[in-house]
């Protein structure tokens, strides 16, 4: 856990193929894709136009490695927190900033929404009725343990968003999928593992698999609700970030996230 100052947003930070963007973050932000995300095969030549760049944080398993493209003026500060590495990137006179930022990181076990920093395991026995109208803390975490070490967001939906996130959830048809085949995913694995946790119950909501997609509700048919594109837009809000999928459930989820 880390802290930057609260005008910070989040967005993406620029990657090896910086030279073909065409939105750039306008202001200071906290970097979503943790160094893991899909990347055009363009290594880009030169250095990254200074009137572009914002300060930034980029958190991610390893140390991030594009900070020979950065202009004149420019510099990264790092710092490794147990299987983390922080990069804030800042010009000269962010300096001073970016110390006293990497200066405020820890180890936790739980982060601030009060999801576990390791993976818990879901029920898969649980009736949704006796929980509606309930917060609902959104817990993603990594499958992949070579990739990012447990928690990779979350978020604490209340009042109206969780209101409209309960009304998805009883919206969405029973039976759960959308499924696909081994052959349609190719042998990757999901990414990521997602849980609900309302009132202390950890609810599972699997839509980035092969088979067995949904979200846990013992009051559904067979026990999963159908991953429905409302479904997505209410439980992944931001700071939940991806720009790849895999298979039918996920790409439901990634056409949604893609329109905001």
């Amino acid at each position: 856990m880390v802290q930057v100052p609260g005008d910070w947003g989040y967005d993406v930070a620029p990657s090896s193929a910086w030279c073909i963007n065409e939105d750039w973050p306008t202001a200071p932000y906290v970097d979503l894709a943790h160094n893991l995300g899909a990347v055009p095969a363009i290594l880009c030549e030169g250095v990254m136009p200074a009137d572009k760049l914002v300060p930034h944080l980029v958190m991610a398993p390893e140390q991030v490695a594009a900070t020979e493209s950065l202009p004149d003026g420019w510099e990264t500060h790092r710092l490794a927190v147990g299987e983390v590495v922080l990069t804030v990137v800042t010009d000269a006179d962010g300096a001073t900033l970016a110390e006293q930022i990497l200066a405020t990181a820890r180890v936790v076990a739980v982060d601030h929404n009060g999801c576990p920093t390791d993976a818990v395991p879901a029920t898969s026995r649980v009736d949704l009725a006796g929980f509606a109208g309930f917060p609902i803390v959104v817990c993603a975490y990594d499958t992949d343990p070579n990739a990012w070490p447990g928690l990779r967001s979350s978020s604490r939906l209340v009042d109206e968003a969780a209101t409209r996130a309960w009304d998805a959830i009883f919206a969405a048809p029973g039976g759960g999928g959308p499924d696909g085949t081994a052959a349609q995913c190719g042998g990757l694995p999901a990414d990521p593992d997602t849980v609900l946790l309302v009132e202390g119950t950890a609810v599972g909501f699997a839509f980035s698999g092969c088979t067995g997609n949904g979200l846990a509700d013992d009051g559904a048919s067979g026990g999963l609700r159908e991953v429905t594109e409302d479904l997505c837009r209410t439980l992944l809000a931001p700071p939940f970030w991806m720009n790849t999928s895999i298979g039918p459930a996920a790409t439901r989820c990634l056409g949604v996230l893609h329109e905001r």
